[in-house]
């Protein structure tokens, strides 16, 4: 067992202790909150930052796409895909009160 000043260690969610100088060697990244964790319990977000993956999955306020977590007002639900896009960097249009990613848009008819 190695033994740190206390000044130098950091405590991840976990409940693991690392040494500040060898987070990266074990993974661990600092949370947009502050807090610590292991890279592959996180999801990364548009600015880059990290949130821990348990904490967002089941919170209404976030959506995950592609393993990045987006705030739920920065995506649109594609109705043709089943899918959600991010509005950047993605077109989002609407047809008969639905919206679609541009792409995948159905025809519209124009009646004059």
């Amino acid at each position: 067992e190695s033994y740190f000043r206390n000044e130098y260690v950091i405590e991840t969610v976990d409940g693991d202790y690392y040494h500040q100088d060898y987070l990266d060697e074990h993974g661990i990244v600092e949370l947009e909150d502050g807090d610590y964790a292991s890279e592959e319990d996180c999801v990364r977000t548009p600015s880059g930052g990290y949130l821990l993956r348990r904490r967002v999955a089941n919170d209404r306020s976030y959506v995950i796409i592609n393993d990045c977590a987006y705030e739920s007002d920065e995506v649109f639900y594609c109705n043709a895909s089943e899918k959600y896009f991010p509005h950047d960097p993605y077109e989002c249009v609407e047809v008969n009160g639905k919206t679609y990613y541009a792409d995948y848009a159905p025809e519209t008819t124009e009646q004059e």
